[in-house]
């Protein structure tokens, strides 16, 4: 049960899908992907350098308590930076995520912990499927806890995990290691990628960087390999229809104003049994592929926490892009 737990926390700071439940087997049909460079200014115009960085506030709201104590969470920041160096064919995508949590028990509270998430991978283009080379993740997690709480410690678990993932040359496969920073443990598994007639595969850390290269579409379909889970799982995304809203003190290049961006709603979800509550993206809409201005960023997510605790809210405060 610790382990559903502390799988569902870290989906949501680390802004990706490592759910707890297995791929449905009754997922069918042919739903490849797609993908283009939406994320650049000129998407069929082909360039030798990238440096994009990307920063969001983020936030909780609703409800605090579960399991007789509470959880706050607040000062929550994200941070992506995508680079291609020039003479390199490869993206790199790396994220660093910040939040403080602050647990309280008959009416006594713990010190803020600050929980992190560091993030890197290495991929190819649009045109090359997004293609992963391999990705890195560590995380330091104070996860809520749903065992029986008698005392302030009981209230969570800590977890501190690395997790590495190589490919192999054409990304049919790769092996996993989940490395236990606090006992020193390690586990590893090679695995196999199936079903690439039928979705397309990315990594789990570039899901969200892969609705910036997607048109949208009533529905799309991808895969990604859940190193905790040991299984690679189908996600589902289904965009909504075209919508704008103002975006007031939004820094971009430098400038700060207020503007008003067309945006697509998307939503996604795991196709399983018990898929757990869906998860929403704003994605900038675009509106000349050849002048690109806001390169289909990511401009709002919205991701439930576990055991009903609210749910916490990214927006994008600041882009540079060059």
């Amino acid at each position: 049960m610790k382990r559903k737990i502390f799988l569902a926390l870290t989906m949501v700071a680390a802004m990706t899908f490592l759910a707890s439940c297995s791929a449905c087997d009754s997922c069918a049909g042919n739903t490849k992907v797609s993908f283009k460079d939406y994320y650049l200014n000129d998407v069929d115009y082909p360039i030798t350098e990238v440096h994009e960085t990307l920063s969001y506030k983020v936030s909780h709201s609703g409800n605090t308590s579960y399991n007789g104590y509470t959880v706050e969470y607040s000062n929550g920041t994200n941070e992506w930076t995508l680079t291609k160096n020039k003479g390199e064919d490869f993206y790199t995508l790396t994220r660093n995520f910040s939040i403080d949590v602050l647990f309280t028990y008959g009416g006594v509270s713990t010190e803020k912990f600050t929980d992190t998430i560091t993030s890197s991978v290495a991929f190819y283009s649009a045109k090359n499927m997004l293609q992963p080379i391999s990705s890195e993740k560590t995380i330091v997690c104070h996860s809520p806890s749903q065992s029986t709480v008698d005392s302030l410690d009981d209230c969570y678990t800590l977890y501190n995990q690395t997790v590495k993932t190589v490919y192999n040359e054409d990304a049919t496969g790769g092996e996993a290691t989940i490395t236990n920073n606090e006992n020193g443990a390690v586990s590893t598994d090679e695995f196999e990628i199936e079903d690439t007639d039928k979705y397309t595969y990315v990594d789990n850390e570039l899901l969200l960087f892969a609705l910036r290269c997607m048109n949208p579409s009533s529905t799309a379909k991808v895969q990604v390999y859940a190193p905790f889970n040991q299984a690679t799982q189908v996600i589902s995304t289904a965009f909504g229809s075209s919508a704008a809203a103002d975006f007031e003190g939004l820094t971009v290049n430098g400038e700060t104003k207020t503007a008003e961006i067309s945006y697509v709603p998307v939503t996604l979800e795991i196709e399983a049994k018990n898929s757990g509550s869906a998860q929403t993206a704003w994605i900038a809409e675009t509106k000349d592929a050849k002048n690109n201005t806001y390169r289909n960023v990511m401009l709002k997510y919205t991701v439930p926490l576990p055991f009903a605790l609210g749910e916490l809210n990214y927006e994008l405060v600041s882009a540079t892009f060059a």
